[in-house]
């Protein structure tokens, strides 16, 4: 079942604004008056316990009070601002995966009523290149987030493989291009679920790549249970370690067993090994002890963009990988 958040956001807003409006209205006038009498019988000021305690407001109406103001400005940043949106498919590879989260612009084409979806405001028009999230017409609670190819007026045809706007072909460009001098720069991950569900498909596309040079890596190892035999022969140069076996290795020795143990095999068959996830110090000490040839997380660094990358190696606490040995797409 899909919930509309939307909806229930404008229906929660709008239910504790109710309710705190009549309380203000209706129950905190019938509070201060029932204060009021109870002076005048007695003659003199109430203590302070007493007062807060005849001018209380109820459950209901303190929750409303300390809601609504929240609600309303999440409502009012997510329908007029800015509204997180997870990424549902890999069209949008390798620059999107499956599952981050973006933060997408609500008013550069114009501002729309929440749940309604009606423009109140027009602005700028969607352009060729832009990234955009719209909802799938026959049925709007499916978001899908794609490049613009084509604005209205354009004359689209996909022909022998090609497609064409306005009759002029659109060539493919790689997010990193192959130096065809040093191919080995360019390194392939791929995960070792993947590799499992298509073992003899998966060893002919890597032993392409390696045949151009290009180094391959088997992600998230230890996740996938793929067996030695086709490890052994797989045409990669590394393997890592997934990330929930480093993480709990100082609390669970079965952990650093088995990380020990893929470091050990790794180096038996020629690949080099890096550890997925480390987040203390503990992580980076302990690897180190076991020889493993590189680790990664969030305790070295996190994740950056490119020009940031150049400079954090240029003063990089850590030893790094050769900076003329990395692509920064």
């Amino acid at each position: 079942m899909n919930l509309d958040f939307s909806l229930i956001l404008v229906l929660a807003t709008l239910l504790t604004g109710i309710l705190w409006l009549i309380d203000a209205l209706m129950f905190a006038p019938r509070r201060r008056a029932a204060l009021a009498r109870a002076e005048q019988e007695s003659g003199a000021s109430l203590p302070e316990e007493q007062q807060a305690r005849l001018l209380r407001q109820p459950g209901w109406a303190d929750t409303s009070r300390s809601m609504f103001p929240v609600l309303l400005v999440v409502l009012l940043l997510r329908s007029f601002l800015f509204e997180p949106f997870q990424i549902p498919s890999g069209s949008m590879l390798p620059t999107l995966k499956i599952g981050d989260f973006i933060l997408v612009n609500k008013f550069h084409y114009g501002l729309r009523l929440p749940v309604l979806n009606t423009k109140i405001v027009s602005n700028n028009t969607p352009e060729h290149g832009d990234v955009i999230v719209f909802r799938y017409p026959e049925d709007t609670s499916i978001n899908y987030i794609k490049r613009v190819v084509g604005v209205p007026g354009d004359v689209i045809t996909y022909e022998g493989k090609t497609l064409y706007i306005n009759g002029e072909p659109q060539t493919l460009t790689l997010v990193a291009q192959l130096p065809p001098d040093r191919p080995e720069r360019l390194l392939l991950e791929v995960t070792e679920t993947a590799v499992m569900k298509g073992p003899d498909a998966a060893m002919r596309a890597l032993g392409d790549l390696n045949g151009e040079g290009v180094r391959s890596s088997i992600d998230d190892f230890g996740t996938g249970y793929s067996s030695l035999g086709y490890l052994r022969n797989l045409p990669v140069s590394e393997v890592k370690i997934d990330r929930t076996f480093v993480m709990e290795m100082q609390h669970n020795k079965d952990d650093r067993v088995i990380v020990q143990t893929i470091i050990d095999m790794g180096h038996n068959l020629g690949l080099q090994v890096v550890a997925e996830g480390v987040e203390e110090a503990y992580g980076l000490t302990a690897l180190n002890d076991m020889g493993c040839d590189y680790a990664q997380g969030y305790y070295i660094a996190r994740p950056m963009f490119g020009k940031n990358l150049i400079e954090w190696l240029a003063h990089a606490p850590y030893p790094v990988v050769a900076p003329e040995n990395i692509l920064v797409c």
